[in-house]
């Protein structure tokens, strides 16, 4: 029994021991395609389900107080001081803090415009920040949405609901494309307000009976209720198109666009918990950017199973359907 115990303690901690003895793992960030190449096991060992390999994915194991805290790092740097050096907490699959110091230099062109990041993470066995204020309210203080923790919970009711009823509801992941490059290209004030107006943006683009919070970041979650495989589609490009319409205002005469991709799934169509189901929308996300790029849908159906547009107005039970997308 003793060795048994000792052989499952070895397994929890055998992934983060691994990634800490490698020492540095280097990395080179395109900030034009957001894709990150690694030089180490980081991809296999800390995320194997949601690998690092883009920008968003990085940021998504971000909360939003690391995430600030690394983003103002970099806005801080410039073609004549390009070198940064920065400690924060990573967030590990099952939600634990992973204390991390990177050092880097971000790469600029000819115009002085940022293209790349190049350095590496080493990962620590002391958290640098366990004095950083931590928001308790369980909203974001930026765009008023839920943090993640009260998402998880409000999820969890869906899906209990779900289950009982027999109605679908959907879950559904979005990012905003290439955070970082606009955050080096534009500063950190024009990325809190990107940040601000995206997230209106989805706002309206839902009904007042769906639920949104911020679950990381650069990562926002939409419950949809009364919604299938239909609706959920039809919610991703309103979703798309009104974050594609926006227009920030950047030093007064500067009109700059944004575009956000999504990832996310009809439940109960598997018997998942709400982590796991926040969880593979993620996946399908970033499975989708990394296929596709940006401004993307990741769905769960292929041409076969995917539903008709028109779609019946009654449900299963014969009852007439509550609408689950606005009229566009």
């Amino acid at each position: 029994m003793e060795a048994n115990l000792e052989a499952n303690n070895a397994k929890k901690l055998e992934a983060i021991d691994l990634i800490k003895l490698y020492g540095l793992i280097e990395y080179q960030w395109d900030l034009k395609t957001d894709v990150i190449d690694w030089r180490g096991p980081i991809n296999k060992l800390l995320s194997p389900e949601t690998p690092l390999t883009l920008g968003s994915s990085f940021n998504n194991a971000l909360d939003a107080e690391n995430f600030w805290l690394r983003l103002y790092t970099l806005t801080q740097a410039s073609p004549k001081n390009s070198k940064f050096n920065i400690r924060y907490n990573l967030s590990l699959p099952n939600y634990s803090r992973c204390p991390v110091e990177e050092k880097g230099e971000i790469l600029y062109d000819e115009q002085n415009q940022p293209i790349g990041i190049q350095g590496g993470l080493k990962f620590l066995d002391e958290d640098p920040n366990s004095t950083l204020p931590q928001n308790l309210s369980g909203y974001d203080p930026l765009t008023g949405f839920s943090e993640k923790d009260v998402l998880l919970e409000t999820l969890a009711s869906h899906l209990e609901q779900s289950e009982q009823s027999g109605v679908p509801s959907a879950y559904i992941a979005a990012t905003i494309d290439r955070l970082t490059l606009f955050a080096c290209t534009y500063g950190l004030k024009a990325s809190e307000l990107l940040i601000k107006e995206a997230a209106e943006a989805i706002r309206g683009a839902i009904r007042f009976n769906d639920f949104m919070g911020r679950t990381s970041g650069c990562c926002f979650g939409i419950i949809l209720k009364d919604c299938d495989r239909w609706g959920i589609i039809r919610a991703s490009d309103r979703l798309i198109s009104a974050v594609q319409k926006m227009k920030l205002v950047i030093n007064d005469d500067l009109n700059v666009g944004a575009t956000i991709s999504l990832g996310g799934l009809v439940f109960p169509g598997e018997t998942l918990e709400a982590q796991r189901v926040m969880q593979r929308a993620e996946r399908y996300l970033f499975e989708a950017q990394n296929v596709k790029g940006s401004n993307v849908a990741g769905m769960p159906y292929g041409a076969k199973t995917m539903p008709e547009l028109n779609r019946p107005v009654e449900d299963i039970h014969g009852k007439r359907r509550t609408r689950d997308i606005k009229s566009v």
